[in-house]
């Protein structure tokens, strides 16, 4: 894979009941990390395992209290390879387990989310379009293309927000609402003999 820039931000709160020396300043903050994790600090990077991530902290006070608040940003330019993401996300998980022992942590940003999301979704896409297809044929070929008016769970139609949408397009409806078709206990009608049919079925609809 190419290089990318992956960059992380957290907005860190310590309550003000915490605030002692060892958690108020930007250097005891990295040396709470540093003595809880195998994290080293120089200048402007941090190294973990294999790992050299750029850094930048920045502190203050909450201003309706006498909280202290840490700006963490992270950011990697050696991230090319699905091992070094890999690292990138324990790192993450370190810092948030130990953050979380002494304060909140709020996530502002966070490539590493978006690339797994990216992964993730030809194949979320694939089981929805799938989902649909399934569905559709079934009603269609087992009742008619009219199926919609008396078998389709009153949830599920209220999903749609627009009178100018298709109804009858399971495109039309979010993939949350594909579920609520297949449990939804608001069918109007034929909602037993429509569940016979179902657990009847014995060829696939693929």
């Amino acid at each position: 894979m190419d290089k990318e820039i992956f960059v992380v931000e957290y907005l860190i709160t310590i309550p003000a009941n915490k605030n002692d020396f060892r958690y108020e300043t930007v250097g005891a903050f990295k040396s709470y990390l540093k003595h809880k994790s195998s994290i080293r600090f120089s200048t402007n990077k941090l190294q973990f395992d294999d790992l050299e991530v750029e850094y930048i902290i920045q502190n203050g006070k909450v201003e309706s209290s006498n909280d202290t608040f840490f700006h963490l940003i992270l950011s990697s330019h050696t991230c090319d390879s699905d091992n070094m993401i890999d690292e990138f996300s324990n790192l993450l998980k370190i810092i948030e387990l130990e953050i979380n022992k002494i304060g909140k942590i709020q996530v502002l940003w966070n490539d590493i989310s978006l690339y797994y999301s990216k992964l993730a979704y030809p194949l979320l896409y694939n089981v929805e379009n799938l989902m649909r297809k399934l569905i559709t044929k079934f009603m269609i070929t087992k009742i008619g293309v009219s199926w919609t008016k008396d078998r389709m769970p009153n949830d599920v139609l209220l999903s749609i927000k627009s009178n100018e949408m298709d109804k009858t397009q399971l495109y039309n409806y979010d993939f949350i609402q594909l579920s609520n078709f297949l449990f939804s206990e608001q069918y109007p009608n034929h909602k037993e003999n429509l569940i016979k049919k179902v657990k009847a079925a014995t060829k696939k609809v693929i």
